[in-house]
């Protein structure tokens, strides 16, 4: 996968994190405070928010930018543990 084939299938993410409909985005912000007192609903949309503004064609080309050398991968399986203390935190070390 190349460079511009991750970053189509992050603004697809994207995409389809704004169509989420209010009711559902309400029913997920809910459950996840039901899982974890400290995510309110306004954290969890908070969150949300952040991640569709950080997966912006532009932010992605500008930040794959500053690593010129990248190749394509191959498949290849790993496992990335995240942190959980706020809402989606580890959304970022995912991206990476």
């Amino acid at each position: 996968m190349n460079i511009q084939e991750r970053i189509n299938a992050f603004n697809k993410l994207s995409q389809n994190l704004q169509n989420l409909d209010a009711e559902v985005l309400y029913y997920r912000s809910m459950q996840a405070g039901s899982e974890n007192s400290w995510f309110t609903p306004e954290s969890v949309q908070q969150a949300i928010k952040g991640i569709i503004k950080m997966l912006e064609p532009e932010h992605l080309h500008l930040w794959a930018l500053k690593y010129p050398n990248l190749e394509p991968i191959k498949e290849s399986k790993i496992g990335v543990i995240m942190a959980g203390n706020i809402p989606m935190v580890g959304f970022h070390d995912f991206l990476c």
